[in-house]
């Protein structure tokens, strides 16, 4: 403590002692009205920010978690779309469109350049659709990463910036908690209403700026965490869509190949051509007097093992009809039952891989 403040610093050590006697002093209750304001309102502003600090260190630790974990599982997952929908590029183009019109209108002089401004949005639009189609692991990234760096930005930096320009309010000295309160207390006028240089209008401030930088904080990591666990969300169910998309895939395309057996008593050849899915096509053939071929379609649901199949070319013979049946449990053997389309006899069936 600077030298100039000794006799103060004796009198307020005074005052402490002769407060026990002097209960009712009018000057000494107004200088222990004064402290106890400046401690009051040091105290809120300390607890305000002890709070705000605590929010900011679990919120941010959780937020840095969310979203470095989301990202990792997303850029190791290899996520892409194939598609070649048309309506990917109608989107910008028509975009493209209304930017050109909207910045220039209709006049003829100003074609070229509606046309360019056009163009440019559509090329920029078209390149941002393929980017996001062919590797939307690295943009889903790149937007969390960049959530995380607008929060940190508002949230954290500019907060610390503002808070280092009032620093001295968090660690008032002698003059802010003993001189002012003795000059209230002793040296003021009547009546004169007691103004401390860090316990009025700049310390509420500061606590109404803290408190709402700990709502925007919570508010902003909420909203990042919660985004977090939606793409996660949204990235596991996708990928266990696509793996078991793959995995029936698979098990369809297994299907194919050629399946011989009995039918209408006769050596016959059930040969599954062509697996899309449900969708299937097939090949029958039949040795009657002279061998018979029919082409068919339909679909088989690998879930249930069933099957249908249509002739597709209908030429008046003993195979013109439809294929209702179903698969064993292990997919190696097909039987039903065969019903011609016009005379609708019946024919049961068996084949065998």
């Amino acid at each position: 403590m600077s030298e100039k403040y000794t006799f103060e610093s004796l009198t307020v050590d005074y005052i402490d002692f002769i407060s026990q006697y002097s209960v009712n002093d009018v000057e000494i209750n107004d200088y222990h009205e004064a402290v106890g304001t400046v401690q009051n309102t040091h105290s809120k502003l300390k607890r305000n920010y002890r709070t705000n600090l605590i929010v900011k260190i679990v919120m941010g630790i959780l937020s840095l978690m969310a979203v470095g974990f989301v990202s990792y599982k997303l850029l190791i997952s290899e996520l892409a779309f194939n598609t070649n929908s048309k309506w990917l590029y109608i989107i910008p183009l028509i975009i493209g469109y209304a930017v050109g019109r909207y910045r220039y209108g209709e006049c003829l002089d100003s074609f070229v350049k509606s046309f360019l401004i056009g163009l440019g949005s559509f090329i920029g639009i078209s390149l941002i659709v393929s980017f996001s189609i062919s590797y939307p692991a690295y943009l889903l990234s790149g937007l969390l990463i960049a959530g995380l760096i607008w929060v940190a930005i508002i949230c954290y930096i500019r907060t610390r910036l503002h808070i280092r320009r009032k620093k001295h309010l968090f660690k008032p000295g002698f003059e802010e908690l003993s001189l002012e309160p003795l000059h209230y207390g002793f040296v003021a006028d009547e009546g004169e209403m007691f103004e401390s240089s860090i316990g009025g209008g700049v310390s509420l401030q500061l606590v109404a700026d803290l408190r709402q930088n700990t709502k925007k904080v919570l508010k902003n990591t909420a909203m990042l965490i919660l985004l977090s666990i939606f793409l996660f969300l949204g990235h596991a169910y996708l990928s266990m869509y696509v793996s078991n998309k793959q995995t029936n895939k698979a098990r369809y395309e297994a299907l194919a190949g050629e399946y011989k057996g009995i039918f209408d008593n006769r050596d016959a050849v059930f040969t599954i051509t062509d697996m899309e899915e449900e969708k299937a096509k097939a090949e029958i053939e039949v040795r009657y007097k002279s061998l018979i071929t029919e082409k068919l379609k339909g679909e088989i649901n690998i879930d249930t093992r069933s099957f249908h199949f249509d002739d597709i070319n209908r030429n008046n013979n003993q195979l013109d009809g439809e294929y209702n049946g179903s698969f064993n449990d292990d997919f190696s053997q097909l039987s039903g039952t065969y019903k011609n389309y016009t005379t609708r006899k019946e024919v049961e069936f068996k084949f065998n891989k």
